[in-house]
């Protein structure tokens, strides 16, 4: 159901969004629309606009001294090159994020080719 959800999440992406917002926001998107159709989901947000979105969208947020596991953290990156080698930080909410990968059973990373590199890793993104 992910995988699905992704291809949608790519397909609005790149008719709609492209250059407007980030794989997140799609993402948090379709799965508001999966929820409505009846999938029973409660969410942890390491940022306070995934958070504010969230809500807005009606979706099931707790705090993450609310919760005894997770069992899917999905989230983008910064930069990532062809052996899938990523960089994550460039935001305010990195500690949250390690905490949550690290309890996380299984962690998808959603990003677009906006965030591909050839090589050397972290040069564009803190330059």
């Amino acid at each position: 159901m992910v995988k699905k959800s992704c291809r949608i999440c790519k397909r609005w992406y790149d008719r709609w969004f492209r250059d407007r917002f980030d794989g997140i926001f799609i993402f948090v998107h379709a799965l508001a629309d999966k929820v409505k159709e009846g999938l029973n989901v409660e969410m942890v947000s390491t940022s306070i606009q995934t958070v504010e979105l969230a809500k807005s969208l009606g979706l099931t947020i707790k705090e993450l001294e609310e919760i005894d596991h997770i069992d899917l953290a999905v989230d983008g990156v910064d930069e990532i090159d062809k052996d899938f080698n990523a960089i994550k930080g460039g935001g305010a909410a990195l500690f949250r994020e390690k905490i949550v990968a690290d309890i996380a059973r299984e962690v998808i990373w959603i990003y677009d080719e906006s965030k591909d590199v050839e090589k050397n890793l972290g040069i564009s993104t803190y330059l």
